[in-house]
């Protein structure tokens, strides 16, 4: 205001905090994803047309617990898609077993089938990691 003297930068108010919006919109770096952080989406197809040819053979590695439950989810998933004698299927588990790698190599005709396995294993919720 006219007349006023002008502020000591020293003396002046803090400023407000922060919104509790603001402070808790960047999780801390080292905190883990939250399932609904992690993206659940394929390659794009360009990608993936990028760096493979059609027909041909296709690898998708799925982590997730080492349960029956899961080896028969991805395994279903990919037989959706892809014929069951075109899918090729291996399993590697953590030295506990808590957890299993389901390697499938897929052989495959289209980006198409490539796009619907991955769509259908995105649906599975014990799927920790894809590949």
């Amino acid at each position: 205001m006219p007349g006023d003297a002008p502020r000591d930068p020293s003396t002046a108010a803090p400023s407000p905090a922060p919104s509790s919006a603001a402070a808790t919109a960047a999780p801390s770096p080292t905190a883990a994803p939250s399932a609904s952080a992690i993206p659940h989406r394929a390659p794009s197809r360009d990608a993936i047309l990028a760096v493979h040819s059609f027909p041909g053979e296709y690898v998708i590695k799925a982590f997730g617990p080492g349960s029956p439950d899961f080896h028969d989810a991805v395994v279903a998933a990919a037989h959706a898609e892809v014929e069951p004698g075109r899918v090729a299927v291996s399993v590697r588990g953590t030295a506990s077993g808590a957890r299993h790698c389901v390697t499938l190599t897929l052989a495959v005709d289209t980006v198409e089938q490539v796009e619907g396995v991955y769509s259908r294993l995105f649906l599975l919720e014990q799927l920790l990691l894809i590949l």
